[in-house]
């Protein structure tokens, strides 16, 4: 019982406590906004009122964070739609010395807008290297293997130490990351880049100046 009664003593000391720090608080605001002139009083008003304003017009994301637009049905693709979608107009200029370097699997249905949008942002090669695509990804690269504009090789279980060749394998990943294609395409460079952009097909590279990269 004793126990018992210090204790609820206990509780309406802090509870007092409590409520004298708050009054205390209470009082300090008071006197601070009956210090402030009226003009003062009435800007902190309207500000008070615009902001909170700005917050109910403030449009609220419905992005849940996944990935549902790039999983989404593939468009056709229409080069000249996107050439002017991105341009306005055919004043697109390309470099001989920029290549992207990728690695893919079962990419298919994307690979032609990410190489025909990098085209017209002054790319002009492609490494692309295929880690065991089951779908139509060779069938897509073919046409540019042929003009030229795609290199393409195919992801090894195991690259010998000493080679001539490009090759990326998956020993090489397990210890070292995905790093490996990357290297050899820095390395090898076969069409002579000035500049090599290691990205995926989801990564779109544009000028942030210009016209292009």
């Amino acid at each position: 019982r004793i126990a018992s009664a210090a204790s609820r003593a206990q509780q309406r000391c802090s509870r007092t406590r409590a409520a004298m720090m708050a009054r205390e608080h209470g009082s300090r605001i008071l006197n601070w906004w009956r210090r402030l002139r009226t003009c003062d009083r009435l800007a902190l008003c309207v500000a008070f009122i615009l902001a909170a304003a700005l917050v109910r017009e403030m449009p609220v994301s419905s992005d849940d964070g996944g990935t549902a637009a790039w999983d989404a049905p593939p468009q056709p693709y229409d080069a000249a739609r996107a050439k002017k979608q991105l341009w306005g107009g055919s004043n697109a200029t390309r470099l001989p010395t920029v290549a992207a370097c990728a690695r893919v699997r079962n990419e298919g249905p994307y690979l032609k807008e990410w190489i025909e949008f990098h085209l017209l942002t002054g790319m002009s090669h492609f490494y692309i290297f295929d880690d065991a695509s089951s779908d139509n990804t060779r069938e897509v690269l073919q046409p540019y293997v042929q003009r030229g504009i795609v290199r393409l090789w195919s992801v090894q279980e195991k690259c010998p130490k000493h080679r001539e060749e490009i090759c990326v394998s998956r020993e090489h990943d397990a210890e070292h990351g995905e790093r490996g294609f990357r290297d050899e395409c820095l390395r090898f460079n076969p069409d002579g880049a000035a500049w090599v952009a290691a990205i995926d097909v989801d990564e779109f590279l544009y000028p942030s100046a210009g016209t292009s990269l």
